[in-house]
């Protein structure tokens, strides 16, 4: 671990942007002892539940503890799941600014129903349209607003934030700042990325 110091002292000083599809991970868990009686599916009797910050946002917590000064840019819904991960990511310090609220889609929440360390059943809560060119034009805007960027990471879950424009003028921003361009892909984009420094 010793020799791992000196890098992780250097990253405590970086400063990286996250980009992307935000995700909700919701895990209800509970005990299974009977089969419904209305469809053959097991009862589950919830003991327990937990909230874990997924997607783009996963990758800026993961940055936070190694931390790093992470800034995340999304969008969410305005609904309970948007305060739920607004309070993980600040308890995480992650500068949550460039989270903004899109009217037209919720939240992308996952549900895992667990029992017996088995995932019986996952409920997807998502609306995958793509953002609006004002949300796009407003990430660019605050994107530009801060100093010493180290690089910019896109997170793409093609949840609909990563949109063709979107990675063009984020090119563009990062070609011109000198800052690396990392993407985390998805292969329904792929002929979007070229010119990033690292996928």
């Amino acid at each position: 671990m010793k020799d791992f110091k000196p890098i992780l002292n250097r990253f405590s000083q970086c400063m990286i942007a996250v980009i992307g599809d935000l995700i909700l991970d919701e895990y209800i868990f509970g005990q299974v002892d009977r089969i419904s009686p209305e469809a053959p599916v097991p009862i589950v009797r919830v003991t327990s539940e937990k909230y874990a910050l997924g997607g783009a946002a996963n990758v800026a917590a993961n940055l936070a503890t190694l931390r790093g000064n992470v800034y995340l840019f999304g969008v969410t819904g305005d609904d309970p799941a948007r305060q739920i991960m607004l309070e993980r990511a600040r308890f995480r310090k992650i500068d949550t600014s460039g989270i903004l609220i899109d009217q037209r889609k919720p939240t992308v929440r996952k549900t895992r129903i667990i029992s017996l360390n088995q995932q019986l059943l996952r409920i997807d809560h998502e609306n995958i349209a793509y953002i609006e060119s004002h949300l796009e034009n407003s990430f660019l805007q605050q994107l530009e607003k801060i100093s010493n960027l180290d690089a910019v990471i896109i997170s793409d879950y093609a949840k609909g934030t990563v949109t063709r424009e979107l990675l063009t003028g984020l090119k563009q921003f990062c070609q011109q700042q000198k800052i690396r361009l990392i993407i985390d892909p998805r292969p329904k984009h792929k002929p979007w990325y070229q010119q990033a420094d690292l996928i």
